[in-house]
């Protein structure tokens, strides 16, 4: 029995492992504008903190949201093509956000864990909304007079 529930264990993590390993791909590339954009934005130490935070954050948190380790709704595959302009832009927006709150927290609160922080819990609450976000949208595109 015990042997059973490690491999149930095991193939668990692994799967986990392919959706954080996609939702890093998505991290990397979708979202590239605004990293590019980050790369000239001044007071670069606290900036590549907060970045890498956001897109460390945002990789674990999408990874976890579509293989509903936390069940916050339907999350599109990684190959939907369909989702992809809206995932851009919306990952776009979670990491600039996530980061730029950063920033501002750390440099007010003069605390680089701060910084750590803030955009942790920006990034997750806002990737935590994105099916609801997409249904919302998607409802909109269907709507007629």
């Amino acid at each position: 029995m015990t042997g059973s529930s490690n491999r149930t264990l095991n193939a668990r993590f692994e799967r986990w492992l392919d959706y954080v390993f996609f939702a890093l791909l998505e991290v990397c590339v979708l979202p590239l504008p605004v990293l590019a954009f980050l790369t000239s934005v001044p007071n670069q130490d606290a900036v590549s903190l907060s970045a890498l935070t956001s897109m460390a954050v945002a990789t674990v948190g999408i990874g976890s949201f579509r293989g509903q380790y936390v069940d916050v709704g339907a999350w599109p595959q990684p190959s939907d093509f369909v989702t992809m302009p809206f995932r851009s832009a919306y990952y776009g927006v979670a990491i600039g956000g996530g980061t730029w709150l950063g920033v501002v927290a750390r440099t007010t609160a003069e605390l680089w864990w701060v910084g750590v922080v803030v955009t942790a819990v920006v990034v997750l609450l806002f990737l935590g909304a994105f099916p609801f976000v997409v249904r919302g949208v998607q409802s909109l595109s269907r709507w007629h007079l």
